[in-house]
C-alpha cells in the first residue's frame, strides 16, 4: 500500500501553485495551475516514483487526487 501523504507529496511536487489548498479531496479542475502538461507532469511522477503507466486517457476518467491514489495503489497491489 502507498503511503497518502507520499503520494500527495508526489502530486504536489509536480504543481507550480501553493499546495496549502491541496489535499485528497481536490478535483483537478480545482487546481489552478492544471493543465495538459500538468498531467504529463504526473503521469511521469507516478512512473517513476510507483513504476505504474497511466495514459492520459486515465487522468481524463479521473477527477480527484484520491481517485488517482486508488487507482494507483489499486495498480501497486
Amino acid at each position: 500500500m502507498i503511503s497518502q501523504e507520499s503520494f500527495l507529496a508526489t502530486f504536489i511536487d509536480q504543481l507550480d501553485c501553493n499546495s496549502q489548498n491541496i489535499d485528497f479531496a481536490t478535483r483537478f479542475d480545482e487546481i489552478d495551475d492544471w493543465n495538459s502538461l500538468t498531467g504529463l507532469a504526473v503521469i511521469a511522477a507516478i512512473r517513476d516514483v510507483y513504476g505504474v503507466r497511466l495514459t492520459l486517457k486515465d487522468i481524463e476518467s479521473i477527477n480527484s487526487i484520491e481517485e488517482l491514489y486508488n487507482f494507483v495503489d489499486k495498480k501497486v497491489g
